[in-house]
């Protein structure tokens, strides 16, 4: 049996029941969907009855717990082989959980499993995004950034229920895949669902809050394979983050090459170097 986790804040009616639907329509049927009442301003119970499927669990978080502590919640709640999230406004794939149950039963020293995702309902609309990566380039590149699409991922459950997120971080998620990424992720190829980009998503101050947590988890991760750089080379590493720097942070990452490239390969570090470069000062 797998288990499939949503948390619901803020809640839109009419996504909320697209998404819910997703997954009461997936080819594989053997699950438990479990949803929490995270911070709903109508009836989240009344609304789940009109589905009438035994399937589902009601989850009543008696408020706004944060997303982390809501999903670490349902994960120890969970009885399933296999744990899956499933966003609140987010359209999976009717095949998601069948392949992503397959990837797990076969390749067994594989934790936890991710794919790519459609962007909908945004300027980005029908984009694809997201690549296929073997667990041993994952784990190089989440010391830099997120590979895993977030929405898309399932675990296994002494995986989800061992290792949880930490509250403390807004993006709690790149947070939690780093300090995990000695543990085997693989991410397929097929798209797995329809990825809808809240505005909420886009404000200036959240786009700040959230490059410098990046930031500051890059500098952890190097921090724990030996090698110290400063916060603006690390501001530097982070692909989303186009702040302009002098070129001197560029050669802290360069003089660290020794230590680097026994930790990630030739090719990701030369291209980080190109990307560095694109954000130095003229």
């Amino acid at each position: 049996m797998i288990s499939v986790i949503m948390s619901c804040h803020n809640s839109n009616k009419e996504y909320l029941k697209k998404a819910v639907l997703s997954i009461l329509n997936q080819t594989y049927e053997d699950f438990e969907f479990l949803i929490a009442d995270n911070g709903v301003d109508f009836d989240l119970k009344e609304f789940l009855n009109q589905f009438k499927d035994k399937r589902i669990k009601y989850i009543d978080n008696g408020g706004n717990i944060g997303a982390a502590v809501s999903y670490d919640k349902l994960a120890d709640l969970a009885q399933g082989e296999y744990i899956a999230i499933q966003d609140h406004d987010d359209i999976s794939s009717p095949y998601r959980l069948q392949i992503q149950a397959i990837a797990l039963d076969f390749y067994k020293d594989i934790q936890s499993v991710s794919g790519r995702i459609m962007f909908k309902g945004s300027k980005k609309d029908g984009k694809i995004d997201g690549e296929s990566m073997e667990p041993e380039r994952v784990k190089e590149e989440l010391i830099f950034w997120q590979p895993i699409k977030q929405p898309t991922f399932m675990k296994r459950r002494e995986f989800a229920q061992k290792y949880k997120y930490n509250p403390d971080y807004f993006i709690y998620d790149y947070e939690f895949w780093s300090r995990t990424r000695d543990i085997p992720h693989l991410i397929i190829d097929q798209v797995l669902l329809e990825y809808r980009k809240s505005e909420l998503n886009s404000s200036k101050e959240r786009a700040q809050k959230v490059r410098k947590e990046h930031a500051e988890i890059i500098q952890r991760n190097l921090l724990l394979l030996g090698i110290t750089l400063p916060i603006e080379t690390c501001k530097m590493l982070d692909p989303y983050n186009h702040e302009k720097q002098p070129a001197i942070f560029l050669n802290y990452f360069i003089l660290s090459q020794d230590k680097l490239l026994k930790h990630i390969s030739f090719e990701l570090f030369t291209r980080k170097i190109t990307e560095m470069s694109k954000k130095c000062l003229l």
